[in-house]
């Protein structure tokens, strides 16, 4: 049987035009629900650099549970680390060519700390 989120979740996700992002920002941020969270580009991107979830650069359902789930796992504030992922994204670690010498989570980083992402910064 299913928990009531996640019929919710799958409820959401049936209608028109609404995809798990979406789904996930309602039950997030209107239900207060724990137990999932929006996912887009930059939280993805993030996830991978951090080492939290590992993927082949596609945003597929199972790479989504995935970086949910280790999300979870790590006993994340839903809401707050949409926000800070987010935010992080957007800023520091962006796409082309991330700030790492900029960002505030970068001690933890395996994308920061890597020997190859070292390399760069000296040049």
């Amino acid at each position: 049987m299913r928990s009531p989120i996640a019929e919710a979740l799958a409820y959401l996700e049936a209608l028109p035009g609404v995809a798990h992002k979406t789904a996930a920002c309602v039950l997030v941020f209107s239900a207060r629900t724990t137990t999932t969270m929006p996912v887009d580009i930059h939280l993805f991107r993030v996830a991978d650099r951090l080492g939290l979830a590992r993927h082949d650069g596609k945003l597929t359902p199972r790479v989504r549970e995935a970086v949910i789930s280790q999300l979870l796992a790590h006993g994340a504030d839903v809401a707050l680390a949409h926000f800070v992922f987010l935010l992080v994204g957007r800023t520091t670690c962006t796409a082309g060519t991330p700030a790492c010498s900029a960002c505030f989570i970068r001690q933890d980083c395996h994308h920061a700390n890597s020997p190859h992402r070292n390399k760069e910064d000296q040049r």
